[in-house]
């Protein structure tokens, strides 16, 4: 866990018995937790019904980890469920670069921006490497450079 305070809670290598522990105190649809650690997972910004969050919002996004996994273990959701007063932000990896602000909005833009940064990177190695073979396939006819 890295922050627990009364109004933010930024929650990373989150297990079951939180999820649960989340939706029991801040009356949530227990459906948003589908597939916390998964792909599949959809990307959503909907209003969520509860009685404890007054105006509450949900935002599941996906951050990118770099590991040279199949895409679909790199992909990682990230929960986002907040109000005017209550901020939670989970998921079931590592947010080590995420650090609470001073407010929940720019907590959260923080968590959105740090996101965009893995993708990038992410995208930046990805056409590296495509250049890289398209200079090979340019210069040889070898079946493996082409079929890379």
């Amino acid at each position: 866990m890295l922050t627990n305070s009364q109004n933010i809670i930024l929650k990373d290598q989150l297990p079951q018995n939180d999820i649960d522990h989340l939706i029991k105190k801040w009356d949530l649809d227990p459906t948003i937790f589908t597939y916390p650690n998964s792909s599949i997972e959809v990307a959503r910004f909907i209003p969520i019904d509860s009685n404890k969050l007054k105006n509450g919002h949900l935002l599941v996004s996906f951050d990118l980890l770099s590991n040279d996994l199949p895409i679909e273990q790199e992909l990682i959701p990230i929960f986002t469920i907040f109000d005017q007063n209550h901020l939670f932000i989970g998921t079931t990896r590592s947010l080590s670069e995420l650090k609470p602000q001073e407010n929940i909005i720019e907590t959260i833009f923080q968590s959105l921006c740090i996101q965009i940064k893995h993708l990038h990177a992410e995208l930046v190695t990805i056409k590296q490497k495509i250049d890289h073979l398209d200079q090979a396939a340019r210069r040889t006819t070898k079946t493996k450079e082409l079929k890379k």
